[in-house]
């Protein structure tokens, strides 16, 4: 489904009642943020980065902005490093102060080692989200079964603080978590398995 086209949907229901239903950059804006939740509840987006280590350096970014990285931010934002391998594809060990090889992610996008081997490299998978939708006419980068949760989101967000009988703010909210838990329980989405990643395929064709 396109912007455009949930926009005047829920301009004729679940923004009905609002003011905000003439506000067409403050819908675009709770469509982004239900986009968001949606994707911080369910891993819809993994993708990898390649660190390849310098002399001394112990800390590296994936910002798009460290060139010891190799990450494309083109289409997406980083929620969460996920998993760390090595360039042999054997899982490291993340924050875990007892392992004295642990690595440690100081900061949700940034991943510090305990010694660096020039040329090493290493593979870090990362959950994503689709940066901002500006784009009327873009598709809104949800599978269909998230759509009605979209919807009850964005009704939350829209009836905030309004204190009303019948679907008011709580009442969406709810109805947007009973949506993303028929999700769960139906098995409308399957989590992907991270093991499945192997890192050393990239280095090794």
């Amino acid at each position: 489904m396109i912007v455009t086209d949930a926009i005047d949907l829920l301009r004729n229901s679940e923004l009905k009642q609002v003011a905000i239903k003439d506000d067409k950059p403050g819908i675009i804006g709770f469509i982004n943020l239900a986009v968001l939740e949606i994707y911080k509840r369910f891993n819809l987006w993994e993708a990898e980065a390649i660190i390849t280590m310098a002399t001394d350096v112990l800390l590296y970014k994936l910002d798009g902005i460290d060139t010891n990285v190799a990450i494309d931010l083109s289409d997406n934002q980083l929620l969460m490093i996920e998993v760390v391998y090595d360039e042999l594809g054997i899982e490291m060990v993340l924050n875990d102060e007892k392992d004295p090889y642990s690595i440690s992610t100081p900061q949700y996008h940034q991943i510090e080692i305990q010694e660096a081997v020039d040329g090493q490299t290493m593979g870090v998978i990362y959950r994503a989200a689709p940066k901002f939708l500006t784009n009327e006419k873009a598709e809104i980068p949800i599978p269909p079964q998230f759509l009605e949760a979209l919807f009850h989101y964005v009704g939350f967000k829209g009836h905030g603080g309004i204190k009303a009988e019948g679907a008011g703010s709580n009442t969406y909210y709810k109805l947007f978590e009973n949506s993303l838990k028929l999700i769960k329980e139906d098995g409308l989405f399957a989590q992907d398995d991270l093991n499945s990643h192997k890192f050393e395929d990239n280095i090794y064709p």
